[in-house]
């Protein structure tokens, strides 16, 4: 029964959030290639868009989807461990939500920093700025 609400919960949250999403993604992602010039074989796509476009989709998974999710997952974390204090078994089960959600989070984090030190290493235009305002463009 619990497991039938909780996925009636996430389809629900699905739901509501993948137009967001999608909406999002379209804006966020997309990357402005130079005109091509046919004559002179000059513009289009290169290797600096394409390295822009991962660090767009990595930019935007990071901040419109894991931070999110597990802010989501720390709050519902916080209300198993409040409303079932007494309860040895909830407050363990809470306490591994909020582990494995922290072990996650500083995972895509690490990888982030990963991708944006090699990315820089490239010489990407306008790479990662890591202490400078860190947020989606």
């Amino acid at each position: 029964m619990k497991a039938k609400k909780i996925i009636i919960f996430l389809f629900v949250m699905m739901v509501f959030t993948m137009p967001l999403t999608f909406a999002l993604a379209q804006t966020q992602l997309a990357v402005k290639c130079p005109e091509f010039n046919p004559t002179t074989g000059t513009g289009g796509c290169g290797w600096n868009e394409l390295f822009q476009m991962v660090k767009n989709v990595i930019n935007f998974a990071l901040f419109y989807l894991v931070l999110p999710v597990s802010a989501i997952l720390f709050t519902y974390a916080g209300f198993i461990y409040i409303f079932n204090a007494s309860n040895p078994g909830k407050r363990a089960k809470a306490t591994g939500i909020f582990k494995n959600v922290l072990y996650g989070l500083l995972i895509a984090l690490a990888a982030w920093l990963i991708v944006a030190t090699i990315l820089s290493a490239f010489g990407v235009k306008d790479s990662f700025i890591l202490l400078k305002g860190i947020k989606p463009e």
